[in-house]
């Protein structure tokens, strides 16, 4: 038989099944939802997580069709589970909406392209003029929408009107599968036209999916679940399942299994170990989960190594907006997942965008719905959820590592910034003690030096510059080394190579403390507190030991001989 082809860039579920693609089978997922008493579910997940794919399965299983073509399931897992389920295949009409494309930049030509998405629409219908169960009042509004001469209210009502025409066709009641709900609310929270947006989109959905008497099953997804009082404040109870939940934990991103599967089927199995560290670690309830995105473009090009696939998939510009604007602790507690440690904090499943920069909270339950944290570990406490909070795997950590980059070098030129760090590794302290600072300097405005935990602020300040050298080296900070624990550390992956340690102390201004004397001390606690010791313990014997004093924005780096 031939090699089945992978489904790169393709989401269309009918052309997947027919053309030889390769297929993860996700069917159950339509006995899940007819199993569920909800008739509105909402399945919020990251980018490239099988979100459009599903839907179009949906699509087609749900559809009514002049020709049924049951080949599309006969192997797949939901044609097994019974015949309860199999009566539901093309029974209904369905509404197939997408706004992934909403992707303007004010609301006038947003709304002008959600007008064209809604005409594009009621064009898949063209049975409806002529149906002889309408009414010419009905037919005179279809027509509106059509020839663009509708009101705006049309269109605010047009999801609720086009399921009651189509019940009233069919006399089956409606399945509304809705792709993206989200993309136009992201674009007006970035580009200044968010009430206008939620407005919209609050009176257009729940229009269509408030006890409306012709729906059947509605499923939306998204990135993120906007918040109830902004979206989906009239609606009864929909059923909102995250990342959090383990409802249908498994019919969205890979399975280990899964992918250890495909890998063999391509002849690549021996790679699993490399792929795990890469691309899994994402956690939807406690189901552990791969992005299939990342395993199919890696198992199409596994010869070109492990590559970021999915943090490459878009610009990635709204989480480098607002993780550049946040405040000094975003930026510590970026320091502390790049070297995989934890954080816990609170998270609110409800996304309230413009509390997002504003509110710490609402940031990291940004990042962890939208796929770039993972909840190690969830409790409830004084009626709040707390996650346990972690970078997924080596792909997102690349991500974080290039913000933190990049908030640096647009202070500093990039041949600076190379002639710095090679000063650095070859010895040439005096070049980098001066260059240094003068990134403190240019600086200034990412982290504000102040008294509270300055040593902290300036260890993450020098983890940002020699993260460029993450390639060589092992960085770490706060690690065991000797009878103490280093500020920070480079290791070196060829041994034959300058290992450095950084201890950093501030000027006592109680005491009047100089520069120098800081240094001394610093110094001091390199030697007693054996630092070297974890060099060598990693085969490390060259090592150079840097004792770095700061008072506010001056500073004084010392070689411990």
């Amino acid at each position: 038989m031939k090699q089945k082809k992978l489904p790169i860039g393709l989401s269309t579920f009918k052309t997947i099944i027919e053309e030889n693609y390769y297929y993860v089978d996700k069917s159950l997922l339509i006995k899940e939802l007819i199993d569920s008493g909800a008739s509105v579910t909402i399945l919020p997940r990251p980018r490239r997580f099988g979100k459009t794919l599903n839907l179009n399965m949906l699509k087609c299983f749900f559809e009514h069709r002049k020709n049924q073509d049951e080949n599309l399931f006969k192997d797949l897992a939901i044609w097994q589970a019974g015949a309860d389920y199999r009566k539901h295949y093309g029974k209904y009409p369905v509404i197939y909406l997408t706004l992934k494309d909403i992707k303007l930049n004010d609301w006038q030509r947003c709304f002008m392209q959600i007008k064209r998405t809604i005409k594009e629409l009621f064009m898949e219908f063209p049975e409806l003029p002529d149906s002889p169960r309408l009414t010419e009042g009905e037919k005179k509004e279809y027509a509106g929408i059509l020839n663009d001469s509708a009101t705006e209210s049309s269109y605010l009502n047009s999801l609720k009107f086009l399921s009651s025409l189509l019940h009233k066709h069919y006399k089956e009641r409606v399945v509304i599968l809705i792709d993206e709900y989200d993309i136009p609310i992201q674009q007006g929270y970035t580009h200044n036209f968010y009430p206008e947006v939620v407005e919209f989109s609050k009176t257009f959905l729940s229009g269509g999916l408030k006890d409306n008497p012709c729906l059947e099953k509605a499923v939306l997804t998204g990135i993120l679940r906007v918040a109830k009082e902004s979206i989906f404040s009239d609606l009864n109870n929909p059923d909102v399942c995250t990342l959090l939940n383990r409802k249908y934990a498994e019919r969205f991103g890979l399975l280990e299994n899964e992918v250890v599967e495909l890998l063999n089927y391509f002849g690549i199995g021996f790679e699993m170990d490399h792929v795990r560290d890469w691309y899994n670690g994402y956690l939807c309830g406690e189901t552990e989960l791969y992005n299939p995105w990342s395993i199919i473009c890696y198992a199409d090009k596994w010869q070109e190594g492990l590559k970021p696939y999915w943090v490459h998939t878009s610009a990635n510009t709204l989480i480098k907006e607002i993780l550049s604007r946040a405040g000094e602790k975003i930026k510590l507690d970026m320091k502390e997942l790049i070297e995989d440690k934890t954080i816990t904090r609170v998270v609110n499943e409800n996304i309230v965008f413009p509390e997002i920069e504003s509110n710490e909270n609402y940031l990291f339950s940004f990042l962890l719905f939208s796929g770039y944290l993972k909840p190690i570990k969830t409790f409830q406490r004084d009626r709040k959820t707390f996650c346990e909070l972690a970078i997924p795997n080596e792909e997102v950590k690349y991500l974080y590592e290039n913000i933190i980059a990049s908030w640096f070098s647009e202070t500093i030129e990039n041949h600076t910034m190379e002639l710095m760090l090679k000063s650095l590794v070859t010895g040439d302290i005096n070049l980098f003690s001066r260059i240094f600072a003068d990134y403190v300097e240019a600086s200034v405005s990412y982290f504000h030096l102040g008294d509270n935990d300055a040593e902290r602020v300036y260890q993450a300040f020098t983890l940002g510059l020699v993260i460029w050298l993450n390639k060589d080296y092992v960085i770490t900070s706060e690690e065991p080394a000797g009878y103490g624990r280093a500020d920070l550390m480079l290791i070196p992956h060829d041994k034959n190579k300058k290992g450095i340690i950084f201890e950093f102390k501030k000027a006592d201004k109680r005491t009047q403390q100089t520069l120098e004397q800081a240094a001394s001390e610093a110094k001091q606690q390199i030697i007693d507190k054996h630092y070297r010791k974890k060099m060598e313990a990693h085969g490390v014997l060259d090592v150079i030991c840097l004792a770095a004093a700061f008072k506010g924005k001056e500073v004084l780096i010392v070689k411990v001989s």
